[in-house]
């Protein structure tokens, strides 16, 4: 049996665009509202949509670190909080390096797509996040001295 690559090329090609193209808006759309130099300059983010099973569908031109993280933290967010449990306006947000994380700063937003009672799969997003220390990101924890440089 051929898949739809040899069955029909053009409509998988238009169907593969749309859903990158999707990926590449959810990301532009963060980048312009954001406050953080971190997205809004850097581009310091990625987006993916992935399917009811959590297995990624498209991906932007984002990157590679916190693309190749998605399958894996989307995964532990299901094992975590079950697909059927999830309802709309739900999220998981999560940045546990060993629950498919990459490190600490940044955070993934996973987030249900339904078409009406129809868990459809989720989209996910990557960031570097402001996790509460005393500079951006971050990266920089406060020193516990000014004497200590």
């Amino acid at each position: 049996m051929s898949g739809i690559i040899e069955r029909d090329p053009v409509t998988f090609e238009v169907v593969r665009s749309a859903l990158s193209a999707a990926c590449a808006e959810m990301k532009s759309i963060i980048m312009r509202a954001s406050f953080s130099p971190l997205l809004s300059l850097s581009a310091d983010l990625s987006c993916a949509l992935l399917d009811a099973a959590g297995n990624v569908v498209a991906q932007g031109e984002d990157i590679p670190v916190h693309l190749g993280a998605v399958p894996f933290t989307v995964r532990a967010a299901l094992a975590a909080f079950p697909a059927e449990t999830w309802q709309a306006g739900d999220g998981v947000m999560l940045n546990d390096p060993y629950a498919g994380g990459t490190h600490l700063p940044d955070m993934t937003l996973i987030v249900p797509i339904f078409e009406g009672n129809r868990r459809l799969g989720c989209l996910a997003f990557l960031s570097v996040g402001f996790t509460g220390l005393t500079s951006a990101a971050s990266l920089r924890a406060a020193r516990a001295s000014p004497i200590i440089s």
